[in-house]
């Protein structure tokens, strides 16, 4: 496919330097690990774990269509869910243990030998103490884009995004790299300073001050999305990289504090969304609208002037030429012929932390003095020195699978071979869950105390809410009723896995 597209590593690797704020003649080895392993990584996706990533798209920054996702769900989602499901064999048999509600709250490590010797653990349903042992220890526990407050490692190397809203859940505290940064282990960091700003996160009309905001995905803006102004304007190239276009969007407005923008999509862009734009719409972030006259009144901006806007676009599209921002590639185009349009209200917010744990191309955590530490391995947005300035749309799962695997092949894993398959067991257990009936459901409709019903069964989700990545208002307006349709929208069975049934649900009677 890469050369189908005249796409090369060569290119990527470019790219990746470029919009990192690099000279594209820069060395660097996190980069070519990342670059050289995503065709073997795209092939393992697809090839071990069943996921054809049929569809691919073109994000900003990348000089090719080279960003693949699934038809069907979010290419993040899926990806979990999958490997979920492939690790399940492994836990039924007692290859694989999974702690649930356990939090690590130090890294132990013999000063003497450099070696990390296991991790001490916390249980958030006894306060129990406890360690587990192993030679090997790998965090994979994320960035700190969510924690603003004055002592958060953003409030330390970054106070002035501070009074920015974020995409991110409350789990990206940055734990992780606090406990390599203990005195115990002096791990080193990189790039903490270094926290991208992505240029859409919907405003929600009802709410538009919520602190956490639903990430607009990049997607739509590579589907041929455009960004206009409170004038109905373009400002910018919308495929250009995230901290250039939010700093075009932060130039409009510098004294705004949430500036708000119009994301414009016609009907052939939305057509090639077919999973995001229903899943927006339904949340009220995306509306559409027949006419250029209805997006108008909507946007508060003249019909003569989004008229003029839109037909310069596409005067740039029949031509090729790249117009005043240096758009070259105009997917969707003509916008100006006819309806539908849907578009919905974005502002820059807090996104992903290209700074974290300093490690090396085998994702082996190196101390203050560059030293690698012993069985500490470090993966995705945790770590830092791979994106430099700015990360590419795409680049954080393609990060995942990359280094994620690399480190997989190194550690020796001992097979243990007298573990029971438990399938059974469980298939005797969901048979004899409890019958809930639609009454008991609907009683359980808070936040505080929140049950779903998806397909036949009703699951808690009351301690998942503050814990979902795009945010707790999806599954808040799901609590007490059945949230089959809008779980079915965005994602699929295999992500239900890891829930624990409550019971079987019966429209009349519990037992």
């Amino acid at each position: 496919e890469s050369v189908i597209r005249n796409d090369s590593v060569e290119e990527f690797t470019r790219d990746v330097l470029v919009g990192g704020g690099r000279s594209p003649n820069d060395k660097n080895a996190l980069v070519e690990t990342l670059t050289e392993g995503s065709v073997d990584a795209l092939q393992w996706l697809r090839n071990r774990c069943g996921m054809p990533l049929e569809h691919i798209g073109q994000l900003g920054g990348h000089s090719h269509p080279r960003t693949h996702r699934p038809s069907k769900g979010l290419a993040g989602a899926e990806l979990i869910s999958t490997l979920l499901s492939l690790l399940e064999p492994y836990e039924s048999k007692g290859q694989l243990v999974l702690r649930k509600k356990t939090k690590v709250v130090r890294i132990l490590r013999n000063s003497d030998s450099n070696q990390t010797t296991g991790v001490e653990c916390e249980s958030s349903d006894s306060d129990e103490i406890f360690t587990l042992h192993s030679r090997h220890v790998v965090l994979a526990t994320g960035g700190y884009a969510y924690d603003t407050s004055p002592e958060s490692i953003l409030g330390v190397n970054r106070p002035d995004l501070s009074s920015f809203a974020t995409s991110n859940a409350k789990s990206a505290s940055g734990d992780g790299i606090k406990l390599v940064q203990d005195l115990d282990v002096k791990g080193g960091t990189v790039d903490l300073s270094q926290v991208q700003v992505h240029p859409t996160g919907f405003v929600d009309l009802n709410d538009s001050h919520a602190n956490v905001k639903k990430l607009c995905a990049e997607l739509l803006r590579g589907v041929g999305g455009i960004l206009l102004n409170a004038a109905g304007q373009r400002f910018a190239n919308e495929l250009g990289t995230r901290d250039y276009l939010t700093g075009k969007m932060l130039e409009q407005y510098p004294n705004t504090k949430q500036p708000a923008f119009t994301l414009l999509l016609n009907r052939d862009a939305a057509e090639k969304a077919p999973v995001h734009v229903p899943m927006y719409a339904k949340r009220k972030l995306l509306y559409r609208f027949d006419t250029i006259e209805e997006v108008a009144e909507w946007s508060n901006v003249t019909v003569a002037t989004l008229r003029q806007t839109l037909s310069e676009y596409d005067s740039f599209a029949e031509t090729g030429k790249p117009g005043p921002f240096g758009k070259t590639a105009f997917p969707s185009a003509p916008l100006s012929s006819s309806g539908p349009y849907y578009v919905g209200k974005v502002t820059p917010v807090l996104h992903y932390c290209m700074g974290g744990i300093k490690i090396d191309e085998n994702s082996k955590v190196l101390d203050e003095n560059n030293s690698i530490i012993n069985g500490l391995y470090a993966i995705g947005e945790a770590t830092g020195g791979l994106h430099g300035k700015n990360r590419l749309g795409g680049n954080a799962l393609t990060e995942c699978v990359v280094f994620g695997r690399r480190v997989g092949q190194l550690l020796p894993v001992e097979a243990k071979q007298h573990g029971v398959a438990q399938n059974s067991k469980k298939n005797q257990e969901m048979d004899s869950l409890k019958r809930i009936s639609e009454t008991e459901l609907q009683i359980h409709n808070s936040r505080q105390d929140c049950w779903v019903k998806i397909y036949d069964f009703v699951y808690d989700l009351t301690e998942f809410i503050d814990e979902h990545p795009p945010g707790p208002e999806a599954i808040i307006e799901l609590c007490g009723i059945d949230g089959t349709d809008e779980f079915e929208e965005i994602h699929s069975a295999e992500l239900l896995k890891p829930f624990k049934v409550l019971g079987k649900y019966s429209a009349t009677s519990s037992v």
